[in-house]
């Protein structure tokens, strides 16, 4: 089970000690007591025996129907409620024997699944006479508190209240073993040809961990188990994601029947004074999911004869990620969301064109000086998803934008008093659909396209998009395909890689959830898809619906705003720099980002 801790913070001086080697013992094992050996395992022999037969009788059944059924059985082994279970004890390679998965449920109640090959019957009973003919020594049966044949309650991972019911389909995710020397094509291939003869749908993507594939099946509990009784290598069943599509397609009145609930849950009473600071098209504060964390009185503008409201619907878009970091998952949870940081929207334009280039760097001194004159002890976390692909020469070198941003972070020219800190993050600027077809090549246009200015700035952080969006349930986008896999940069996302690293910094450095691009291969077509983007708020909460897409570096920059902003709300003392390395050192490459 997870655990929401908090970091370890230590602010006193280290003090050096001499090296002392460890000269041996063990830590302390928590194994339940067992009056009586022959006893026990008397009582896990005749559970094993039951479960046994049990399970070949249905694998019997579906032989009864079918060519083919698993060759072995799945057992779920359970330990004592409070006591630990030997699990690793449990699998056995070289024979066959595989642990599925381990879960420890409310009471403390750890248990295992396990696959058995057909032939492997005798090696578990050898182990339990083993434990009744020693008279002392920790043995694997010992932590055992009962054994039954696995059902499909022993395979789900997590509430076990969104196990399908019998006639109800939705998609879940399967995580298929395989063993390292196999053929993870050929493992793949085989369940996918199962769940067609079973009329189960799947989709074509599939993630690759060490030893295990995950994929995705469309089934109900009936299907779910009919798959355990036909396959041997299933591991775990997980609910899938909900996809963005599933409530963007919900009429106005469920969507606001959603927005609602949630709402009802948002909980500020642990709010502290960190804020996202929103610099963009403004901020409809009405918005059910935002009225709470943002007041009247820090929606700014900069051209008092625009007002604060949001027409453009961008900055609302941005409001909905900085405040949530997701939605889907806040939405389909009953538990309250603790709100820690708040926002603030400086209303910078009304749409792009607004504004002269030349002048956003004096614009942007002056909206984050209006957000700190109206809160002056905030921790800011400034958000800025306005970028120009003008007034840089791709190579990196500094701009007036770059060179004001840089200014402000550092306080250079500000006078000598004490101020709220502030740490400020800057969108990488976006790879455009026509570049990606000019290209015919995602990764290729990624690296021509130079991050845009003002993301050049060294005191500000730069982000760019990764994603692991990669599945498209909307009938509507039949035959478009997922353009980058998951895991991989964002087509819409830009880089640094046609710069002088020598002279100027290496950005973005960091990446969030950008969003993926639909591709039609046979028309050649490149397009933005629902399921391939980030669920929002809308700034037409009223006049149509509360929820609306985002992607691109915006989503990816309002995600990290509100990482930083929950670093900052459970450490207020940390500097600014410190909040940035935290980001920045912790955030882990993968090699297809390198």
């Amino acid at each position: 089970m997870g655990r929401n801790l908090k970091n370890i913070y230590i602010n006193e001086a280290g003090e050096g000690l001499k090296y002392k080697p460890v000269t041996g013992g063990s830590g302390k094992t928590n194994y339940p007591p067992r009056s009586s050996r022959i006893q026990h395992g008397k009582w896990i022999e005749g559970q094993f025996e039951l479960a046994w037969k049990e399970a070949e009788k249905s694998c019997k059944d579906k032989l009864a129907v079918s060519a083919s059924a698993r060759e072995g059985v799945y057992m779920q082994v359970t330990g004592k409620a409070g006591y630990d279970l030997l699990t690793k004890s449990l699998e056995n390679t070289s024979q066959g024997i595989r642990l599925a998965n381990i879960q420890t449920d409310s009471d403390n109640v750890i248990s295992a699944t396990i696959f058995i090959p057909n032939k492997r019957h005798d090696f578990f009973i050898k182990k339990i006479e083993k434990y009744v003919g020693n008279e002392s020594g920790t043995d694997v049966i010992g932590t055992v508190e009962s054994i039954q044949a696995a059902m499909l309650e022993a395979f789900w991972i997590g509430n076990k209240e969104a196990i399908p019911e019998e006639d109800k389909n939705i998609w879940c995710e399967v995580w298929l073993r395989y063993e390292l020397k196999e053929d993870v094509s050929i493992v793949k291939n085989e369940f996918f040809s199962l769940c067609k003869s079973l009329d189960i749908k799947t989709k074509t993507q599939h993630i690759l961990f060490p030893e295990r594939i995950v994929v995705g099946v469309n089934a109900n509990g009936i299907q779910l188990t009919e798959l355990l009784g036909y396959s041997s290598r299933i591991a775990e069943y997980r609910k899938m994601s909900v996809l963005t599509s599933f409530f963007i397609e919900m009429k106005g009145a469920d969507q606001r029947a959603w927005s609602d609930d949630l709402a009802k849950r948002i909980s500020t009473k642990n709010m502290t004074d960190t804020s996202v600071c929103l610099l963009d098209t403004g901020v409809n504060n009405g918005h059910p999911l935002l009225e709470k964390l943002l007041k009247d009185t820090d929606r700014q503008t900069i051209d008092l004869s625009k007002g604060p409201e949001d027409k453009d619907g961008h900055g609302t878009n941005m409001a909905g990620i900085a405040a949530f970091f997701t939605l889907e998952d806040k939405l389909e949870s009953m538990n309250v969301f603790e709100a820690y940081h708040f926002l603030e929207s400086v209303k910078m334009m009304d749409r792009p064109d607004d504004n002269p280039e030349e002048l956003y760097g004096e614009l942007t001194a002056e909206a984050i000086s209006l957000a700190e004159i109206e809160n002056p002890d905030t921790n800011r976390v400034i958000c800025m998803a306005i970028t120009a692909n003008t007034n840089i020469d791709k190579d990196g070198r500094p701009s007036s934008w770059s060179g004001a941003l840089d200014a402000i972070i550092s306080e250079a020219e500000e006078e000598a008093v004490k101020k709220a800190k502030k740490l400020m993050l800057v969108s990488a600027g976006n790879t455009t659909l026509e570049e990606l077809k000019d290209t015919g090549n995602y990764k290729d246009a990624v690296v021509n396209h130079s991050v845009e200015d003002p993301g050049q700035a060294w005191n500000a952080i730069t982000v760019g998009a990764y994603t692991e969006l990669d599945q498209i349930d909307n009938p509507l986008y039949k035959g478009f395909e997922p353009l980058a896999e998951c895991g991989d940069f964002s087509p819409y996302t830009s880089s640094s890689l046609t710069w002088n690293h020598n002279k100027w910094p290496i950005k973005p450095e960091i990446l969030f959830e950008g969003g993926n691009v639909a591709y039609n291969k046979s028309d050649d077509f490149y397009t933005e898809a629902e399921d391939l983007s980030l669920l929002t708020t809308s700034n037409q909460y009223l006049m149509r619906r509360p929820f609306d897409i985002i992607s691109m570096t915006s989503s990816a920059v309002a995600q990290a705003s509100w990482m930083a902003a929950e670093i900052w709300s459970k450490y207020p003392d940390l500097w600014p720099e410190t909040v940035r390395a935290l980001m920045i050192h912790k955030g882990k490459w993968q090699c297809n980002l390198q």
